[in-house]
C-alpha cells in the first residue's frame, strides 16, 4: 500500500482524518495535495520514518498503531500479512511486571524483543504494528485491539518455577496455530540452545496452568522465551539475544510473504 500525492480516495481521507489527530488541521476530502504531503513528512520525521512525504507501508504501520482506522481492505501492503508484535505484562514500575529474578524482569525483557525484532522485521519489508512505541509496553487491552487488524500476532513473555532447574521454551496458542508455533519455537532453540517443551515447542493455550489465554484466544501466539528463574536460561538468552532476534525475524517475514 502507497498514497502519494495526486492519490485520491477513501483511503486518503482516512489517512488525513488521522493525522489531524495528531495535530494537523487538514481538510479530509480525501485528496492528497501539498497540505497533505507536508503533513505526512511532519508524521514521518516525528516517529524516525524516512521523511518523503508518501505514505508507504512503514509509515501505515505506525500509523495504524497509533490509532489509524477506516483504511478499506487494500490497506494491508499487497506482498504480504500485516504483523502485530507485543510485549507481555508492562516495564511500568508499580504495575505488573510479570516475573522477576536473576536480575531479570519480564516485562522490561520483552519489550526489548518486539523493538528489536520489529526492526529487523520492517528491514524485510513486512509491515508491522506493536502494543507501544519503542520501549513503551501498554496494556493487553491494547494488543487485543490491534489483534484484530493483524493477521499474524505474537507476544512475548518469559517462564518462572519454584525449582530453578526448570527450562526450556515454548509457544503457547489454539490449536490452529500448532505448526507455526512449532517453527517459532525452533527459532528460539536455534539461538537459546535450550529445550523444546510440549508437543516439539507448542502448548494449548488451555495446559498447565493456563487458561483460554485471551490473547490466543484473539489468535495470537504466545512465546516463553525462556525460565527467568533458571540462572543457565538468562546467561544463553543474554548470550544470545541478537542470534535469536535475527532468526525470529526470518521465521515471521517467510511467514508473512507466503
Amino acid at each position: 500500500m502507497l498514497l502519494k500525492k495526486g492519490d485520491k480516495g477513501a483511503n486518503v481521507k482516512a489517512f488525513q482524518a488521522f493525522l489531524n489527530t495528531q495535530g494537523e488541521v487538514l481538510d479530509a476530502d480525501g485528496n492528497f495535495g501539498g497540505l497533505t504531503e507536508g503533513a505526512v513528512r511532519r508524521f514521518q520525521a516525528k516517529h524516525g520514518l524516512t521523511s518523503d512525504g508518501k505514505a508507504g507501508q512503514n509509515t501505515i504501520s505506525v500509523a495504524m498503531q497509533l490509532g489509524l482506522e477506516g483504511f478499506g481492505g487494500d490497506a494491508k501492503p499487497s506482498s504480504g500479512k500485516l504483523v502485530l508484535l507485543s510485549a507481555g505484562h508492562t516495564n511500568v514500575s508499580g504495575q505488573d511486571r510479570g516475573v522477576g529474578a536473576n536480575g531479570m524482569v519480564e516485562g522490561v525483557e520483552a519489550v526489548k524483543i518486539r523493538d528489536r525484532v520489529a526492526d529487523l522485521v520492517r528491514v524485510k519489508g513486512v509491515s508491522v504494528i506493536e502494543d507501544g512505541a519503542d520501549g513503551q509496553n501498554l496494556p493487553l487491552s491494547k494488543a487485543l485491539e490491534l489483534a484484530k487488524k493483524a493477521d499474524i500476532k505474537i507476544e512475548w513473555h518469559f517462564n518462572a518455577a519454584a525449582n530453578p532447574s526448570a527450562s526450556g521454551i515454548e509457544v503457547l496458542s489454539m490449536p490452529a496455530h500448532t505448526k507455526f508455533g512449532q517453527r517459532l519455537a525452533e527459532a528460539v532453540n536455534q539461538a537459546l540452545s535450550l529445550p523444546l517443551r510440549g508437543d516439539k515447542g507448542w502448548k494449548s493455550d488451555t495446559s498447565g496452568q493456563h487458561s483460554r489465554l485471551a490473547f490466543c484466544r484473539a489468535g495470537g501466539l504466545l512465546i516463553e522465551t525462556c525460565f527467568l528463574t533458571n540462572p543457565g536460561d538468562v546467561k544463553s538468552y543474554q548470550d544470545n539475544f541478537e542470534k535469536m532476534c535475527g532468526i525470529l525475524a526470518e521465521v515471521i517475514a517467510r511467514a508473512a510473504n507466503t
